[in-house]
């Protein structure tokens, strides 16, 4: 894997892309038909902004776990709630990225995926109170439509749910950590060399948390992860593996045989 100057993660960052977003959201304050927070449209502005960003890239074994993670069009945002405040740029490839700040009970973010046909830029924000639970988009038609969904089966773009899964797997569960410095790289060939082209820092997400699932015969229900209230009055959430099971047989969960 290359991280070039090109990516879209760092094109974000060019000056003439944070004030286009900027002007957007200016205009949006005027019109604003859904009654969107002033809060949230402050922050986004500030969401924009490359200061004080983490920029983050995922490993094949990451996105492989991502992919496992449940989250449906009923999901709860108040689960949010207890997450660390954040500011990161998800780079999910060449072509795509998200930028999410979360403060306190708000969380912001920018979607951004190049349109292969014509290389146009195209981004949508969206805004969650995480006491109610509400949300708000720029554009909820271009954020839930079929043709920016199944991230798993194409890296090429994104929406909102394959965000969730990225921010939830990424904030709740056990993951490994490396800065790339600028032209610098990290890894072997064998295990998935990352190379840093650009002159900016980057952090890897790796993990050893590797669950795997052996299929055999019988009907079998797919290993996944949850979410799950936990801690005193409930008010914390973990990330929750839920093996793979079958009526009758075995799965097997990474070297490790579990009888059913």
């Amino acid at each position: 894997m290359k991280i070039k100057q090109s990516n879209l993660g760092l094109i974000i960052e060019k000056s003439e892309a944070v004030q286009s977003v900027i002007d957007s959201y200016v205009k949006l304050e005027e019109l604003n038909p859904q009654g969107i927070s002033r809060r949230i449209l402050d922050l986004q502005k500030v969401n924009i902004n490359p200061n004080n960003v983490r920029r983050l890239i995922f490993s094949e074994n990451v996105l492989n776990q991502i992919a496992k993670v449940k989250v449906s069009e009923d999901f709860d945002f108040r689960l949010l709630h207890s997450l660390p405040n954040r500011k990161d740029t998800y780079f999910v490839n060449a072509n795509c990225c998200v930028r999410y700040t979360k403060q306190d009970d708000i969380i912001v973010g920018l979607i951004f995926n190049i349109n292969l046909k014509d290389e146009r830029v195209l981004w949508n924000g969206f805004g969650i109170d995480t006491i109610t639970g509400s949300i708000h988009y720029s554009d909820k038609k271009i954020m839930v439509d079929e043709q920016y969904n199944n991230y798993v089966n194409s890296l090429l773009t994104i929406n909102l749910y394959s965000f969730l899964r990225m921010l939830i797997y990424t904030e709740l569960s056990d993951i490994e950590t490396k800065v790339i410095q600028g032209n610098g790289s990290y890894g072997t060939k064998k295990n998935g060399k990352v190379k840093n082209e650009s002159n900016t820092p980057i952090t890897m997400v790796d993990t050893s948390w590797n669950v795997e699932t052996i299929r055999i015969t019988g009907f079998m229900v797919n290993g996944h992860y949850r979410m799950q209230r936990c801690g005193k009055g409930y008010s914390k959430v973990m990330l929750k593996w839920i093996d793979a099971f079958e009526k009758k047989g075995y799965v097997r969960r990474a070297k490790k045989e579990m009888i059913n």
